[in-house]
């Protein structure tokens, strides 16, 4: 049964003319190459269809997620502080969920909070993701996260996502495009990778900045999660805060190089639970465009665990191998066939206890 919460707490985010006080300007995004445009495309590997980046810490493809239950905590990190303009506090003595609402740029914003009785003193930080129409307590629990929370210590917040172009898609985004199959309802801002005027990326630095003063949450191990249309989000957010994110966990999303994820020969079910065996069968798609919705930068690359069910026919698992062929040696793949726990387009079995097993040991600084 969903439990919905008893207590809300106002936090509003304010404009950078607000009298406020001030988190740390992220400045616009540095390629590395004397650029600020965070969505150009790198050189593309030699195979542009798939490759199996699955190291030998892979998780077993089982239905018993690793049981981590020894909490991170460190000196609080290393970041500088975002001045990302913005008003109130969460709270301190939040023990278990809360929902807190904060207004940017005019429009009011829910942030669904979790912090476990077990959080150490400077505990690691996932912003967590829905899908399309869904919800911050929902999500939670489609994705394990109580639980997850509850073994590993970590500190949940999971923002409310808006309804964009009145539900009908847009240019840009590969998920919900414009001229789509009809009403998509909320979704996840990744018309620009630019963190100083995308609403959702300004949202994000202010999350984790409310974090780091509340909770101490450890600057550099913070990471982006999230499924379907949050998915393409959590590797969206990853690239376009890099001197943030540390890394992201994807499921059910990937990065795609069709015009977009309903395009002609865009869908492909196959079977196997490698890249390289997927890639190898009919259908499996060969669009060559630009990486949407956003390419890893040629400077620091967030690390990534992907995870996606092979029989999915709303998002292809082809995508999923697109960004692993994309980000090598800085991703692990998790495919999963079908079975009795879970399948098509839902959350993998055991997704975040994964997913941590392999960013724990991953840092913003590496």
């Amino acid at each position: 049964m969903r439990i919905r919460p008893h207590v809300h707490v106002a936090l509003v985010l304010a404009t950078a003319s607000s009298a406020a006080f001030t988190l740390g300007a992220c400045p616009p995004e540095d390629t590395g190459d004397g650029t600020t445009d965070p969505t150009s495309d790198p050189t593309r590997p030699p195979d542009a269809t798939a490759q199996d980046t699955s190291d030998d810490t892979t998780p077993p493809d089982d239905t018993t997620p690793p049981d981590d239950t020894t909490p991170i905590d460190t000196t609080g990190g290393t970041a500088p502080a975002d001045n990302v303009a913005f008003t109130g506090t969460f709270p301190g003595d939040l023990g278990g969920y809360r929902e807190v609402t904060l207004t940017l740029g005019g429009a009011a914003r829910t942030v669904g909070l979790y912090r476990p009785a077990n959080a150490p003193a400077h505990p690691a930080l996932f912003v967590a993701f829905h899908g399309t129409g869904g919800d911050p307590s929902n999500f939670l629990d489609e994705a394990g996260l109580r639980g997850f929370a509850d073994r590993s210590g970590v500190v949940i917040a999971a923002p409310q996502a808006l309804e964009r172009n009145g539900g009908q898609g847009e240019p840009g985004d590969p998920d919900h495009y414009a001229g789509g199959d009809g009403f998509y309802g909320t979704s996840w801002n990744m018309t620009t990778g630019d963190a100083t005027t995308n609403n959702d990326l300004l949202l994000v630095r202010a999350i984790i900045q409310a974090a780091r003063n509340a909770w101490g949450a450890d600057s550099d191990h913070v990471y982006a999660l999230g499924h379907s249309n949050g998915a393409f989000f959590s590797y969206h957010a990853a690239m376009a805060l890099r001197d943030r994110i540390a890394g992201f966990a994807e499921n059910a999303g990937g990065a795609i190089r069709c015009a977009h994820r309903d395009a002609s020969g865009a869908q492909f079910v196959g079977t196997g639970t490698t890249c390289a065996a997927l890639a190898t069968q009919a259908g499996y798609p060969t669009c060559d465009g630009p990486l949407k919705p956003i390419a890893p930068p040629s400077g620091r690359v967030p690390w990534g665990f992907l995870a996606h069910h092979n029989d999915d026919d709303i998002v292809s698992v082809a995508w999923t191998c697109t960004l692993a062929s994309a980000l090598g040696a800085r991703a692990q793949t998790y495919l999963k066939g079908r079975d009795d726990n879970s399948w098509g387009h839902s959350v993998v079995d055991g997704f975040a206890d994964r997913a941590w097993a392999y960013l724990s040991q991953r840092s913003r600084t590496d």
